[in-house]
């Protein structure tokens, strides 16, 4: 065995065999050893070297043409400078697959260029698109079998005994895909509105058409209706919505004020995390069920062409972008599939300060920054939401005055005075503006910042007047975490 493709094999062993690798069987094919074997490797596993000859390394004889095992016997199917010697590479391929598990890995090593070498012949050199060719071989076979990763090396340097690099090693690595019998939808919801409710209910009827069980999670309490519909409901207490200043959202834009420029910013609740955290439960719960393939996904879920097509596949590990008209993300928590092993690998990264090390991030670049340790499947086609909740508001008006828009400016970091910018106004407002016992009398008619004279350690009451109507928005100042004009 030369040295580039000890190498290979070792960096498909600790990508994708290590873990639990002594409960795992390994079955390595043309295992004899000539110049050395992939066993070293794999030796803390349950190792079957296969040759057509006995002799070193050598556990079972038997040609790879008719491997002599059931089917579905092996975590792990290795085979390493075999492929260019063996006159029917496609039917040692079929057999490889046969003997696979569902789940488990297949490592192919085969020479891209390099001399004659005969033995016993020396048939062909594999190219990167060799292994494209073999899985569409496979599945023909009715193998649902995925090529990972395929690569020629064309850097690892030469070893000790070898005078140049020639072999140029072409790798390929594939998965036998499970099949998941048992699936199971888990629903994210916060339904505090009739038309939230009836997009839930019309979406948990929708998959329990297609085969799934269907279990939701709720922080507040949902009418017994909508409840009977699930397999299991889990009502919570918690709803951890970060604000600020642990983690906020931010949104601004610029005004004009008296020819000037202004930027305008507000911060409001970042819903990230308690949307994580739903997930983080809901899995904890379905885990413990024998659940084989999880489905999460938020209540309002656009359930279309795309989505069903996921429900009748056996992804292991898919997140799906998200849209919303011209805007993509590329991964979000709409729509996102595991299998037991990724699910259970997954829950324990949802921590508050795992969230909060991810700087200035939202989930879905919490997500994102996932795919660093678990290596994720990024699913082509995006799904999206049937209900945008900030669809046609105005983020920065705090007014519930017809025709009389205000923002408030509270700097929770300078504790400057507070601060009302009236603006978009049409037409001519006269205002009394009430703060403690002081009444003063404004016209506005263009955009205006009126100082109210007070910051956050020594709140006064506010009482905006118009058309002999008044309006109390001490509460509604109170409330504002952190706004700023500059």
């Amino acid at each position: 065995m030369h040295y580039s493709a000890y190498l290979n094999a070792e960096k498909f062993y600790h990508k994708y065999c290590e873990k639990n690798i002594e409960n795992k069987k390994i079955l390595d094919v043309g295992s004899y050893d000539v110049n050395g074997t992939m066993k070293p490797i794999f030796e803390k596993g349950q190792y079957v070297g296969l040759d057509m000859e006995s002799g070193p390394n050598v556990d079972v004889v038997g040609v790879s043409h008719d491997i002599p095992f059931r089917g579905d016997e092996f975590d792990i199917v290795i085979s390493s400078s075999c492929f260019e010697h063996d006159d029917m590479f496609w039917v040692s391929f079929q057999e490889m697959c046969r003997v696979l598990k569902p789940g488990g890995y297949m490592y192919i090593q085969a020479p891209s260029n390099g001399p004659y070498h005969g033995w016993p012949g020396d048939n062909w050199r594999f190219y990167i698109d060799s292994w494209k060719a073999l899985e569409k071989w496979g599945k023909k076979l009715g193998y649902d079998v995925e090529l990972v990763e395929h690569y020629i090396d064309e850097t690892t340097p030469h070893g000790e005994n070898e005078t140049h690099r020639i072999w140029n090693d072409s790798i390929g690595i594939f998965k036998k895909k499970p099949k998941y019998e048992n699936k199971v939808a888990l629903i994210s919801t916060f339904c505090d509105t009739q038309d939230k409710l009836d997009v839930l209910e019309k979406n948990v009827k929708l998959i329990r058409e297609h085969g799934l069980d269907v279990i939701g999670i709720s922080p507040i309490s949902l009418p017994e209706s909508t409840t009977k519909l699930f397999d299991y409901f889990i009502l919570t207490k918690d709803n951890p919505i970060l604000e600020w200043p642990i983690r906020a959202m931010r949104a601004w834009t610029n005004v004009d004020i008296d020819g000037k420029g202004y930027e305008i910013s507000r911060t409001y609740p970042d819903y990230g995390f308690a949307g994580l955290t739903q997930v983080r439960q809901l899995s904890g719960f379905a885990l413990n069920l024998g659940y084989d393939q999880f489905y999460h996904m938020i209540y309002d879920l656009n359930i279309d062409e795309n989505v069903i097509d996921g429900f009748k596949s056996n992804k292991d590990c898919s997140i799906y972008p998200s849209k919303r008209g011209d805007i993509r993300w590329d991964v979000g928590l709409h729509y996102m599939i595991f299998n037991q092993e990724y699910l259970r690998e997954i829950i324990p990264n949802i921590t508050i300060d795992n969230y909060l090390a991810v700087k200035d991030a939202d989930a879905f670049q919490w997500l994102h920054n996932l795919r660093k340790f678990i290596p994720y499947q990024i699913e082509d086609t995006p799904v999206e939401d049937e209900i945008y909740y900030y669809q046609d508001v105005d983020f920065f008006n705090y007014s519930t005055i017809d025709n009389l828009k205000f923002f408030i400016e509270k700097n929770d970091e300078t504790l400057e005075t507070i601060k009302l910018l009236f603006y978009d106004i049409n037409g001519e407002k006269r205002v009394n503006l009430k703060v403690g016992g002081t009444i003063s009398h404004n016209v506005i008619n263009r955009n205006k910042i009126v100082d109210l004279g007070f910051n956050s350690t020594n709140y006064q009451n506010v009482i905006i007047e118009m058309d002999s109507i008044e309006y109390d928005i001490t509460e509604v100042i109170k409330k504002v975490k952190h706004n700023i004009i500059k």
